[in-house]
C-alpha cells in the first residue's frame, strides 16, 4: 500500500519532480562557481574535482595510488566535532545549514617545551581543513589552546555556520531517507602530509580507499533540543577514508560525518487522500 501510494504521487506530481531535478541541477552549477569570504571565514566549494580544495592545492600532488597510505611521514589531526543545529533542509537544492563546533588536535614542534601563552598563534602550522561540500562557511568564533589529547600539543576550536550542499534522491518522496554529509579536507595538504582521525577512536585505523566506518550516539555529537521541522535524526557515523582524484591520481584525507534524516510522510497522505477523493468525484 504505502509504494502503491507514493507511485501515484510520483505519477501526480510528475511535472513537480521534473522541476525538482532541474532546480538540482541548477544547484550543482552554482555551487561548482561559487567561491566568496563571509565573515572572518568564508568558504564555497564543492566536492567535484576541478573545485575541491584538495584539487587547488599549491603542494605537489601525490601521484602514489597504493591502497594504503604511510600514517608514519604525514602529519596526524584529530578532529572532534559537536552539532549545535541542523535547519533548513532545502530538497531543491540539497541544501541544509549546520551549526557546529569543530576542534582540531594536532602535534607542533614549535611548541615543544612551551605552552600556547608564549607563542604567537598566528605564526603555528594549521592543517588548512575545510568542508569541501560547503556552499557558504561563516566563523562565529575561533581560538588555539593547548592539546589536551594524547600524543597533541595544540587544540584548535571553531563555531561554525555552515550551508552544506548534497545531492538527494527524491524518488520515494515522500516516505524517503536522506544523507546530510559534512567532508571534512585539507585544501592544502595530501595524504602524504595530512591524515584526519576521529578523536573519539583509541587506535586510528589504516588510512586507504576503503571506507572506515564509526558509527556515532547522536546524543553525544548532537543536541537533542534541535527541532527539525518536517524530519527526524536518527543514525550518525563518522567515516574515515582515503579520496583519490581522477583527473590527476592525487590522494586526500576525507573525514566525513553521515546522518540519516528521515521524513514526516504523514502530513503528505492528507494530500493524497484530498487528490484521490478529486478523480474519484
Amino acid at each position: 500500500m504505502r509504494y502503491a501510494i507514493a507511485a501515484l504521487l510520483s505519477l501526480l506530481l510528475s511535472v513537480g519532480a521534473n522541476t525538482v531535478d532541474a532546480a538540482c541541477l541548477r544547484g550543482c552549477t552554482d555551487l561548482e562557481m561559487s567561491h566568496t569570504t563571509e565573515v572572518a571565514l568564508t568558504l564555497a566549494q564543492s566536492d567535484t574535482p576541478a573545485q575541491t580544495g584538495a584539487g587547488n592545492a599549491t603542494t605537489t600532488s601525490n601521484t602514489t595510488t597504493n591502497s594504503t597510505i604511510n600514517p608514519l611521514k604525514a602529519k596526524r589531526v584529530k578532529v572532534n566535532f559537536y552539532l549545535n543545529s541542523v535547519n533548513n533542509i532545502n530538497d531543491e537544492l540539497g541544501a541544509y545549514d549546520v551549526d557546529l563546533w569543530l576542534d582540531l588536535f594536532w602535534y607542533d614542534e614549535a611548541l615543544e617545551g612551551k605552552t600556547i601563552d608564549q607563542v604567537d598563534t598566528s605564526t603555528l602550522w594549521t592543517p588548512k581543513a575545510e568542508f569541501v561540500n560547503a556552499r557558504s562557511t561563516t566563523t562565529l568564533y575561533e581560538s588555539f589552546d593547548n592539546g589536551l589529547e594524547d600524543g597533541t600539543n595544540v587544540r584548535f576550536s571553531q563555531r561554525l555556520v555552515v550551508t552544506f550542499f548534497n545531492n538527494f534522491d527524491l524518488r520515494q518522496f515522500p516516505f524517503d531517507q536522506q544523507t546530510l554529509l559534512l567532508k571534512l579536507e585539507s585544501n592544502e595538504y595530501d595524504s602524504s602530509q595530512v591524515l584526519f582521525d576521529f578523536a573519539a577512536l583509541e587506535q586510528p585505523p589504516a588510512h586507504s580507499e576503503q571506507a572506515f566506518v564509526q558509527p556515532i550516539p547522536l546524543g553525544k555529537y548532537f543536541s537533542n533540543d534541535t527541532d527539525l521541522q518536517g524530519w527526524t535524526l536518527s543514525n550518525g557515523r563518522v567515516v574515515q577514508q582515503i579520496r583519490v582524484l581522477s583527473y590527476d591520481k592525487s590522494s586526500w584525507s576525507q573525514l566525513r560525518i553521515e546522518i540519516t534524516a528521515t521524513r514526516f510522510y504523514q502530513p503528505y497522505l492528507w494530500k493524497i487522500i484530498l487528490v484521490l477523493l478529486f478523480l474519484i468525484l
